[in-house]
C-alpha cells in the first residue's frame, strides 16, 4: 500500500485521546548579563559539474549545487560559458540543474563555470574546460515540472537533443522507470519511440510520493545493438504528509489529534498554530518521538487541546512543517493542512447530581438559547493504568417548559472499582460538538 493510501486510511480512525498540552507559569525577573557576541560565517556553498555532453555546436550540462547554510545571495547563482570572444550565462537553482548552450563555434575551446555570491563577490564553485567537436550522440537537455508540486500526480516535460550526421541509428527510444523508497529496484518501465527530429517528450501521471525517476535515451544502431546515449535521474518534489482531525469542539476549547510523518534522516519539526482574525493566539511545537528501527512507517498520533477560548468565535488551526529538504539541503517551511472551526455557544444551566445507594439522579435545566446543542448525555469511563476507556453512555432529549430546557435521568452505579462520570450537552448530528458540564471520579470496591 502506498504512503498516501496509508495516510488516508489512518486519518479515518477517529479516537479520543488525552491532551498532551501542559500549562506553564511565567516569572518576570530583572537580570544583568554579559553577552559575548559570536559572528558565524556561513559555510561556503558547493557545486559540481556532474556531466558535460559535448557536440559540434552545443553542449548539455548537468550541475548539482549544495547550499546548506543558505549563504548564496538571491539571483547570484549562475552558470557561465565563455571563450575569447563569446560569453553566455544562465541562472541556476540549488539542487540539480540540467541545461544546454547552443549555437557554439565548431572545434573551439570553452570554459564553463558555476558562480555564486555570498556577500564577498562572485565565487567560482566549479569549472571545466572543453573543446567542441563533431560526434554522433544525444543528450537530455532539461526536465520541467508542469504540475503544481503538491498535486497527487505529476507531469513532466523532458527536453532532448539528437545528433546523427552519419546516419548510424536506425531507431531511437526513451525508456524510463521509477524507484520507490521501499524498493531498491527500478520498477514500472515504459518505452516511448522517438525520431531524430524530436526535441521533447512527456512523462505523465507520476505519483507524488518522493519517487526517483530514471530516464534513458537509447538508440538502435545499424548492427541492431542498443546504445545508451544519455541517462538522467531526478526526484519528484520532496513531499511530507501531515494532518489533524478534530476530537472535540466545545464553547471554550478545541481538541485535535495529529497525524504527522517523521521520515528517516530528515531534520523536521512540526508546529500547530491557532489563529483568530489573522492574529496568532497560540503555537505548539511537537517534539520528534523516538521509535524502534522496525517501525518503518514513522508516524505517530498526538492529541492537543487549545483551551481558554471564547464561545461562538471562529478560529483557524494551521499545521506547519519546518524541515531541511533532503534533496537540496535547504531549510524549508510548508503549510500542510488548515481548518477553520467555530466554538460552540456557552450554555447557561443548573445541574444537580444526587447520589443514592444504587446510583445517581441527574437533574438539569438550561436557559435559552441552546442553538449549539440538541441533547444531554452522560458517559462512564473505566480508569486504569493504561488510560480511560468508555464503559457506558446514553443521550437524552430535551423537554421544554417554563421557558427552559429540562431533563431528569438516573445512572446506575457501575460494577467498577475506579471510574469517572462525565455529563454534558451535545449535538447529536455532529459527535465532536459537545461541552462537559460535570465530572466526578469515584474509587470504591466492586459490590
Amino acid at each position: 500500500m502506498s504512503r498516501m493510501k496509508k495516510f488516508i486510511e489512518r486519518q479515518k480512525k477517529l479516537t479520543r485521546f488525552q491532551a498532551l498540552k501542559s500549562i506553564f507559569s511565567s516569572l518576570l525577573m530583572t537580570v544583568t548579563v554579559v553577552v559575548v557576541a559570536t559572528i558565524a560565517i556561513p559555510k561556503s556553498p558547493e557545486a559540481e559539474i556532474l556531466d558535460l555532453d559535448i557536440f559540434t555546436n552545443q553542449i548539455v550540462y548537468n550541475v548539482f549545487v549544495k547550499d546548506s547554510d543558505s549563504a548564496i545571495i538571491e539571483d547570484t547563482l549562475i552558470i557561465e560559458l565563455e571563450n575569447q570572444s563569446e560569453l553566455y550565462t544562465y541562472p541556476l537553482q540549488v539542487g540539480e540543474n540540467t541545461g544546454v548552450f547552443t549555437e557554439l563555434s565548431e572545434d573551439t575551446e570553452y570554459t564553463i563555470r558555476v558562480l555564486a555570491d555570498k556577500g564577498f563577490g562572485p565565487e567560482v564553485l566549479d569549472r571545466e574546460t572543453f573543446k567542441t567537436y563533431d560526434k554522433t550522440g544525444g543528450a537530455f537537455t532539461n526536465h520541467e515540472l508542469l504540475s503544481e508540486p503538491d498535486f497527487f500526480e505529476l507531469n513532466y516535460l523532458i527536453g532532448l537533443f539528437i545528433n546523427d550526421p552519419f546516419d548510424e541509428y536506425i531507431s531511437l527510444q526513451i525508456r524510463y522507470g521509477f524507484k520507490y523508497d521501499y524498493n531498491e529496484e527500478i520498477l514500472d518501465y515504459h518505452v516511448i519511440p522517438i525520431s531524430k527530429v524530436d526535441t521533447e517528450f512527456f512523462i505523465n501521471s507520476v505519483f507524488n510520493e518522493n519517487i526517483e525517476v530514471h530516464v534513458y535515451l537509447e538508440a538502435i544502431n545499424t548492427n541492431s545493438e542498443t546504445v545508451e546515449l544519455d541517462y538522467m535521474t531526478f526526484r519528484t518534489p520532496y513531499n511530507l504528509y501531515g494532518s489533524f482531525y478534530l476530537q472535540q469542539v466545545s464553547y471554550n476549547l478545541i481538541s485535535v489529534s495529529l497525524y504527522p510523518e517523521y521520515p528517516e534522516n530528515v531534520e523536521l519539526e512540526y508546529e500547530l498554530v491557532l489563529m483568530r482574525n489573522y492574529t496568532e493566539i497560540d503555537r505548539i511545537t511537537l517534539e520528534q518521538p523516538s521509535y524502534d528501527e522496525e517501525d518503518f512507517h514513522h508516524h505517530f498520533d498526538a492529541s492537543i487541546i487549545f483551551d481558554g477560548l471564547r464561545p461562538s468565535v471562529e478560529y483557524t488551526l494551521i499545521l506547519i512543517a519546518n524541515y531541511r529538504n533532503p534533496y537540496t539541503l535547504v531549510e524549508e517551511t510548508k503549510e500542510l493542512y488548515s481548518e477553520s472551526i467555530t466554538t460552540l455557544e456557552k450554555p447557561r444551566y443548573d445541574i444537580q447530581v444526587l447520589e443514592t445507594v444504587e446510583g445517581y439522579e441527574i437533574i438539569i435545566s438550561a436557559d435559552e438559547p441552546l442553538n449549539s446543542y440538541n441533547s444531554f448525555y452522560y458517559a462512564i469511563y473505566e480508569e486504569s493504568e493504561f488510560g480511560d476507556f468508555i464503559y457506558e453512555g446514553q443521550s437524552y432529549s430535551f423537554e421544554y417548559y417554563d421557558n427552559q430546557y429540562h431533563v431528569t435521568f438516573f445512572i446506575s452505579k457501575p460494577m467498577l472499582s475506579d471510574y469517572k462520570l462525565e455529563i454534558g450537552f451535545r449535538d447529536s448530528n455532529n459527535f465532536i460538538n459537545y461541552s462537559i458540564i460535570h465530572t466526578d471520579q469515584y474509587h470504591e470496591g466492586v459490590e
